[in-house]
C-alpha cells in the first residue's frame, strides 16, 4: 500500500502541486479494487481534496497507477474508528520505551509546545 500511496503523491504533485500537498496531508486508510479511502486530520483537507478540480487530478493520478478507474473516498479521521495505515497510538507503558530525545532542536520544540510522542509512524517504504 505505500508503494501505491508514494506514487499516488508523485503523479498528483506532477499534475497540479497544490493538489499534492494537500495530499500529502491523508493517509491511505483503505485500499481495493472498488476503492481507494484516504483519511485526514481536519476537515480543510478533506474537503480540498474533494473540490472540483482536485479530486478530478487524483483521479486520473490512481487510474494511472492501477491502470482502472476506482471510487475514491474522503474522510475526517475522527469519523472512522481505523487507524491509519504505518501509524499506531502509543501507550503510557510505550512510551517509556522510547529512546531519549537528543536532539537539542526536538527538545527545544517539545518543551515549547509542551508536546509529547503521541504516534510512531513506519516511514521505512518511503522513496527520497
Amino acid at each position: 500500500m505505500g508503494d501505491v500511496w508514494n506514487k499516488l503523491l508523485k503523479k498528483t504533485k506532477r499534475r497540479k502541486a497544490g493538489a499534492g500537498f494537500i495530499l500529502e496531508h491523508g493517509r491511505i486508510v483503505e485500499y481495493n479494487d472498488q476503492e481507494i479511502i484516504i483519511g485526514f486530520d481536519n476537515s480543510f483537507h478533506k474537503n480540498k481534496s474533494e473540490s472540483a478540480g482536485n479530486y478530478e487530478i487524483i483521479q486520473a493520478a490512481v487510474k494511472e497507477i492501477l491502470g482502472e478507474q476506482v471510487k475514491l473516498k474522503f474522510i475526517k479521521f475522527s469519523n472512522t474508528k481505523k487507524k491509519p495505515s504505518g501509524e499506531k497510538a502509543l501507550k503510557p507503558e510505550d512510551k517509556k520505551k522510547l529512546p531519549p530525545i537528543t536532539e537539542p532542536i526536538i527538545q527545544k520544540a517539545m518543551e515549547l509546545f509542551k508536546a509529547d510522542i503521541q504516534q510512531v509512524k513506519d516511514i521505512s517504504s518511503i522513496d527520497e
